[in-house]
This record gives structure tokens, sequence and C-alpha cells, in this order.
């Protein structure tokens, strides 16, 4: 419908102007008019004017919605990719939420752990909040143990155990400990006191790494590979398929550690659509992944379905400065059981992690933490 100049009313330019907040520019392009003529009718009709503050305001808002309604349409896009499955998943009905009673006779199962984003060596690392977690995790593999019969444990670090340097502008203001290689070597100390820690339960069959976004190449993951973990550990690079299952049978999981960011869901848009394109191309050349597991975003989650797939976010063990809101701390276990597998997620003591992150001298504790395992560390090596 177009207006003349007198004949677009008050009430209607009210509504256009007012409620529905739209622009002069907007309002001249819906009703045929000129700029001049809108800004004319509301000087007319006396109706008040927004500020520079509001205008912008709502611009903002517009555009938050765009993007909003974009990452929509993405995730609709890229889930019409995924191909129907062959291999129908059929989850049992559990009773128990964190680890699931035997369904069968057959004891024998493989333990998967996956641990990401402690971002070792930033001001804001969550050191009590980490161990509190693999106190967990040891108490988990006790109630696993009384049911099941560990053949195999898994251990994948799935990026980010250290913050890095020349992430990101100005990176080296948060960075307690700024060469690269002493970050490594903290993350070693770190990952050989979890795997001792979790030695007298189960003890950890093969390692898998994953780069994250913070690890240079140069002078990270080559002491990664070499100091680290011995013959049994393997790099994954940006991602890779794992066969959980093995010696038992077969369950692939995609892991990697992922990019991009999102305010409101644990999975980016753009991550999902890159997983799922890679997803594609294995089962083009009949290769089957029962799932994916990433991290990054710090957001723990268990085992949310998208398609056919299973898809698990691993939480971080880092005080988050981006928002308000405090993203959940944790780690992911696997329970791979007669051609079943479940999804476990692992948190530490709500009051520690909660004490920790509004702990207002955390970057001096850190400080000292990083001291304390360092020195560790040099009277490790100077017995070698």
């Amino acid at each position: 419908m177009l207006w003349r100049k007198n004949s677009l009313k008050k009430k209607e330019l009210e509504e256009m102007y007012l409620y529905e907040g739209l622009s002069i520019r907007q309002i001249a392009d819906r009703t045929g008019l000129t700029r001049g003529q809108v800004e004319h009718l509301l000087e007319k009709y006396k109706i008040p004017r927004r500020t520079v503050a509001e205008a912008m305001k709502l611009k903002a808002a517009r555009e938050k919605e765009e993007k909003i309604q974009e990452a929509r349409f993405i995730l609709e896009e890229t889930l019409k990719q995924l191909h129907v499955s062959r291999r129908k998943i059929k989850p049992i009905v559990r009773r128990n939420l964190l680890v699931p009673l035997r369904n069968s006779s057959n004891k024998d199962c493989t333990v998967t752990l996956v641990i990401s984003d402690l971002h070792i060596g930033d001001a804001n690392h969550l050191p009590d909040t980490y161990w509190s977690t693999i106190s967990n995790v040891k108490e988990v593999l006790k109630v696993i143990k009384r049911q099941y019969d560990i053949k195999a444990f898994y251990l994948v670090l799935n990026g980010d155990l250290v913050s890095g340097r020349d992430v990101y502008k100005f990176q080296e203001l948060r960075n307690l400990l700024e060469r690269g290689h002493w970050q490594v070597f903290m993350a070693e100390y770190v990952i050989k006191r979890t795997l001792k820690e979790l030695e007298p339960l189960c003890k950890v069959t093969t390692v898998y790494l994953t780069k994250g976004t913070h690890e240079n190449l140069a002078n990270n993951f080559v002491l990664y590979l070499k100091r680290m973990l011995g013959p049994k550990t393997y790099y994954l690079s940006h991602g890779g398929i794992v066969n959980i299952a093995k010696p038992l049978g077969e369950y692939n999981v995609f892991f990697t550690h992922g990019m991009s960011y999102s305010e409101y869901f644990p999975v980016p848009p753009r991550l999902m659509r890159d997983c799922i394109n890679t997803i594609s191309k294995y089962r083009s050349k009949n290769i089957y992944i029962d799932r994916v597991c990433t991290s990054h975003t710090h957001w723990l989650t268990s085992s949310v379905l998208v398609g056919d797939i299973y898809w698990d976010v691993t939480g971080g063990f880092q005080k988050w400065e981006h928002t308000i809101f405090q993203r959940p701390c944790g780690v992911i276990m696997y329970l791979y059981n007669n051609g079943e597998c479940v999804s476990i997620p692992v948190r530490p003591d709500p009051k520690i992690e909660e004490q920790e992150k509004n702990d207002v001298g955390l970057e001096y504790k850190n400080l000292k933490y990083y001291g304390e395992y360092l020195l560790s560390h040099l009277k490790e090596v100077e017995r070698r």
C-alpha cells in the first residue's frame, strides 16, 4: 500500500515509528513517501523523535535478531545435509542418570575420559575446581568397577590445555607465564598427576591429543608429543575419529576442539556446520560416526541429539569473563558396554567451584600454584 503525504494518519505513523521501532528510512520505504515527508509528518503530529542513543539501541537489537535468524537458518540447512542413518540407535531408558545399570550378563566395557580447556598459564585458571572434578571422576570409576570389567581406558585431551600466547591481541597481559614451553611443563605435570591419581582404579590404555585454539604448534604441541606421555600418545591434529569401543566392538566418536562462539547454544552454528560436512564425507566412504565431542565453548553438555548424531560438549576450567553467566565446569566420560555407549558428565563440588570463581585473589593463588608445580617439575628433571 502506498500513502500520499496527507493520507498517512497519526495513529498509523505512531504504530510504525513508536511501536514497531522502524526508522524514518524504513517508514519511507514502506509508505512510498520521501524521508523529508516522513520527518514533516512526525513534526506535524508532534510525535517525539528518538535520541541518537535510542536509535543505536534499536539498531543493535535489530542486528542481533537478524543474526539469530541467520544462525537458525544455518542450523536448519546444515541438518538437511545429514544422510538418514543406516544403523538405528535405540537408547535404553536408564533410571540411573549418573552411571547406567548393566542390562546384560556381559560385564566387559571400555571407559573414555575427555578433558579440555584447562587454560593452564592463564590468570583465571581454576585449579581447585579441576582437582575436585578429578576426585569425582574417581568416584564414578569406583561405581563403574562394581558393575563392569574395564577392558580399556582412553584419555582424550581435547585442546586448550594451556592458555598459549599470541592467540588474541594483548593476551600476554593475562598470561602469568609468558613463555609457552613453561605452560607445557605445567600441563605435563598436571596431566601426569591426573593419571597417577586415576591409576589405582584404572590405568590409561591410550592418550589422544587434539589441537585447541590457544596451542601454538611451534612451541607447544611439539613438546606435548615429545615430552608428555610416551609412545601410547596419538596426535589427532584439529580433529579425528577414535573407536572408543576397541577391543570390544566399534563405536566411533569424532573429537575436535572446535572454533567460533555462541551466547545461546553449546555448539556454535559455524562449528556444527563444519562437523556435519565432515561427517557426511566420512559416511560417503562408509565410515560411520556414532557421536561427536567438541570443546571450546566451556559449556558442559551431554547427549544433545543433532539429526541422528549424539553431540557432547566438555566444560572448561577457567573463570568465564565474556558474560556475567559462569559456564559449567566439568568433563565427559563415555561408558561403552554391549554395543551401547552412554555419556556421563562429571562436575566438581559446586561449593568449591563457586568459591573459586568468586575468589578476588585468584590471580595470586595461581601464581603460587604455578610456582609450586614448576619447582616440583624442576626437581623431577634434576633426578633424571
